[in-house]
């Protein structure tokens, strides 16, 4: 069993939506609805599962009044709010150098989706599928790639350029004019993917923009990301687990609820992975313990605490169990100046990273 993830950065502008619109507290409602925490608000240097995602749009646009959040955000969205991915697309000198460069580094995005590039006699066909696609919440995520998408072209083509047509993989609508009218060409409804086509002739257009003084290569989006998308359930579980440790103790049910499904089912697909909810928990906070541990500030105490246990003895006790000595032991061997521990974490993580790649 697999559960496909995404970066929290394509929550992009929809959070900002509902608290502009609804208020704070409305905007903390549907992101606990959707099981996932509020520090995601600032910080979406995570991956979330995509069901969670999904659910997060079907309560936001709840929140508006059934509005589609997703055509609302679609004139506020680009690749360049994907932090130095985005950075790294835009990046190529030309419009195919910039697709190529998003075709070969998607699986930094997002695990389970398909980007593909399709050549047909005068143009390519540019196309996306969501690993999660159909049911509710999915009709705003499809407005959202689709926005996503084209901002690519339009960096190198200008902010007006539109295709000749856009493909939506969502029902009949109605009011399909106003889907027409936010991406501005014809809407075809109800096909296998988001696509459009992009004529061969534009894609040795140069960028618009000055390039920045900063070459962004694929080893900076390595080193923003540390790693890929969780790819094994319990990676998944693994992740959600470690994005809630500064809410309190991480519970399964709320990972469940994430995930959309059930705790008890949870439970038995992690146990044919041979491991448990109980043991990943532990696990990922003592991973967690080690970097803070190499604080000169962090006591053992003050860990404990940060890592709810119960007591500074449990946690010494787990400690030791996971890694063979205590937490005093492990602080003064690794007493190194904070910026110095960073660097330490940083070059192992990806050279992990880059090994898997």
């Amino acid at each position: 069993m697999t559960k496909p993830t995404i970066t929290a950065r394509t929550l992009g502008a929809m959070p900002a939506l509902v608290e502009q619109e609804r208020g704070e507290d409305v905007l903390h409602r549907v992101f606990s609805d959707a099981g996932l925490p509020l520090h995601l608000i600032d910080d979406r240097d995570y991956y979330i599962p995509q069901a969670a995602l999904k659910s997060f749009v079907a309560g936001a646009s709840h929140a508006l009044g059934s509005q589609d959040i997703g055509l609302l955000a679609a004139p506020h969205l680009s690749v360049r709010d994907y932090g130095t991915w985005g950075d790294y697309v835009l990046g190529g000198p030309t419009l195919k150098d910039g697709m190529d460069r998003a075709l070969k580094s998607v699986h930094l995005h997002a695990s389970g989706d398909w980007l593909a590039a399709v050549p047909r006699k005068s143009d390519m066909l540019f196309a996306y599928r969501f690993a999660e696609a159909g049911g509710p919440g999915y009709e705003d995520i499809a407005f959202v790639a689709a926005a996503v998408m084209l901002s690519l072209p339009r960096y190198y083509l200008g902010q007006h350029w539109v295709p000749d047509w856009l493909a939506l993989d969502i029902g009949p609508r109605r009011d399909r004019w106003r889907i027409e009218q936010t991406f501005g060409c014809d809407v075809h409804l109800g096909r296998g993917c988001v696509a459009f086509p992009i004529p061969q002739d534009l894609f040795s257009k140069a960028r618009l923009h000055v390039s920045p003084d900063v070459t962004t290569t694929i080893g900076d989006v390595l080193r923003e990301r540390v790693r890929q998308p969780p790819r094994t359930l319990a990676d998944v579980v693994r992740e959600q687990i470690r994005m809630r440790l500064g809410d309190g103790q991480p519970g399964l049910e709320e990972v469940a609820r994430a995930l959309n499904i059930g705790p008890r089912s949870l439970q038995r697909h992690l146990a044919k992975q041979g491991i448990s909810f109980r043991d990943l928990a532990t696990s990922v906070k003592i991973d967690r313990a080690r970097e803070l541990l190499a604080l000169p500030e962090m006591t053992v105490t003050r860990v404990a605490n940060e890592l709810s246990f119960s007591t500074p003895a449990n946690f010494a006790r787990a400690f030791a169990a996971q890694s063979g000595t205590s937490p005093s032991e492990y602080r003064a061997r690794k007493s190194l100046v904070s910026s110095g521990n960073d660097e330490e974490i940083a070059s192992t993580s990806n050279a992990s990273y880059v090994s898997a790649v």
